[in-house]
């Protein structure tokens, strides 16, 4: 094999002769240094260290004297057994950044493959390493270094206006664990009534969603306002938490005008905040006078004839006329 010969820089020759070496050993299988040295024109030297990188560990790639060379019986003949390819020990990765995992590695002439993987851990730190960091690898093995992309992102099923068991039960389903807060309202009780984060928007695989679940319609007791004044009513309805509306209704006792007669509904009850209390309010009304009718007419009984007399009786008056 004929050494190549240019212009090109003292770099490309070592980088042809390099090939030019890797294709022997191919060939070949071995190769003596003597013999590695003419092919490639590489001080002996060089060409030891170049056996030494390629060759398999336990192969003799020299010795002294070397053939065909003669020697005498009991001479004592050196050889050199490869130790084969350098090896350096994985650095322990896990935990530190990306990029620093990787100029680490490529301190110790390792390669780095980085993959990455979903992880509640910080985004590009570093997982896992295979080989794990602590085993003893040839130079040039790559590395595979899985690295945090940050937690998986998953759609947020909407739960308001469904049962909270029934609400709990999705969430979990698809990855999300659930905490509770209850909350006053107006809903029927235990009804999801808003939850965070919102429903449709996206979170972490994992993340908790918390839920407003309504404790049920709250009811207070309806104060009993009979015989009070209008006024006194009205605060005390309003007080209690009740919308008052006043009815009033004609009374002919003036012991009753501006006072609550009824209520409805009555005290005592358990009524829901702000439930219409109504209240029958007296209004006096003066009684009208009677109309005496006016007495029958009476007539005089008529009064007999006297002899000797003549008389006319005309409407209910009797005159006589003597005779």
């Amino acid at each position: 094999m004929a050494l190549a010969t240019g212009s090109g820089s003292l770099e490309s020759l070592r980088e042809r002769n390099r090939r030019q070496l890797l294709d022997t050993l191919r060939r070949k299988g071995s190769a003596s240094r003597a013999e590695l040295a003419r092919l490639t024109s590489l001080s002996r030297s060089t060409v030891s260290t170049l056996v030494a990188d390629l060759q398999a560990s336990g192969l003799v790639v020299e010795q002294d004297p070397a053939p065909p060379q003669r020697a005498d019986r009991g001479t004592f003949v050196t050889i050199i057994v490869s130790r084969g390819k350098p090896k350096v020990r994985v650095p322990n990765l896990v935990g530190i950044g990306r990029d620093e995992a990787v100029a680490r590695l490529s301190d110790v002439n390792l390669l780095a493959n980085v993959v990455q993987v979903n992880s509640a851990k910080e985004p590009d730190t570093v997982l896992a390493t295979a080989p794990k960091g602590g085993e003893t690898v040839v130079e040039g093995t790559t590395v595979r270094v899985n690295v945090s992309d940050g937690p998986q992102l998953v759609p947020v099923p909407n739960v308001v206006g469904l049962a909270y068991a029934s609400a709990e039960s999705q969430l979990q389903g698809v990855g999300f664990a659930v905490a509770r807060e209850n909350v006053e309202s107006n809903e029927a009780e235990d009804l999801v009534v808003g939850q965070t984060p919102s429903g449709e928007s996206q979170a972490a695989k994992g993340a908790t969603v918390t839920l407003q679940v309504s404790e049920g319609p709250q009811t207070s007791t309806v104060p009993d306002v009979e015989s009070l004044s209008e006024l006194q009513a009205r605060e005390q309805i309003r007080a209690s938490g009740f919308r008052p509306r006043v009815v009033r209704e004609d009374t002919e006792d003036p012991l009753l005008d501006g006072v609550v007669i009824s209520q409805e509904p009555p005290g005592g009850s358990e009524l829901e905040p702000r439930t219409v209390v109504t209240l029958i309010v007296g209004r006096f009304i003066e009684p009208e006078e009677e109309e005496v009718p006016p007495p029958p007419p009476t007539t005089t009984p008529a009064t007999p004839p006297t002899t000797g007399t003549t008389g006319t009786t005309t409407a209910g008056e009797t005159t006589t006329t003597p005779q």
